[in-house]
């Protein structure tokens, strides 16, 4: 039940962003990926690692939360540039990856691509 209120509450903060970041301004560009795997695929804890490890590398800030068998949510990005967002999300037997790239441009940019690279990197990792 839990794990459905932490997807549950993922969710609304995905369609709530849009409209939040439009109200304040209209130049930025929004870049997301959302998939799912079975846990024997993908354990929350490689989902963090790989996501952190892959920002870090980047050059990007990284801050790490983890709240163990539920979520692992790694947030950070570049002053000026824009932000990024990962929620490793634990549901039953299978982990929801979420991932956001949020470029302060109207055109996607190092955020976004950040973004595509964290979601291929976890697809790597996955297989």
């Amino acid at each position: 039940m839990k794990a459905a209120s932490i997807v549950c509450g993922a969710l609304v903060t995905i369609t709530a962003l849009p409209s939040q970041l439009a109200a304040q301004s209209p130049n930025f560009n929004l870049t997301y990926h959302v998939e799912r795997f079975a846990n024997a695929k993908l354990s929350l804890v490689e989902c963090g690692a790989v996501v952190e490890n892959t920002a870090k590398s980047g050059g990007f800030s990284v801050n790490t939360q983890q709240f163990p068998d539920q979520l692992v949510i790694v947030s950070g990005g570049a002053e000026g540039k824009g932000v990024f967002t990962a929620q490793c999300i634990a549901v039953n037997d299978v982990t929801v990856t979420v991932l956001q790239g949020i470029d302060y441009r109207e055109k996607k940019s190092e955020l976004g691509a950040l973004a595509d690279r964290l979601h291929g990197a976890i697809l790597k990792i996955s297989e």
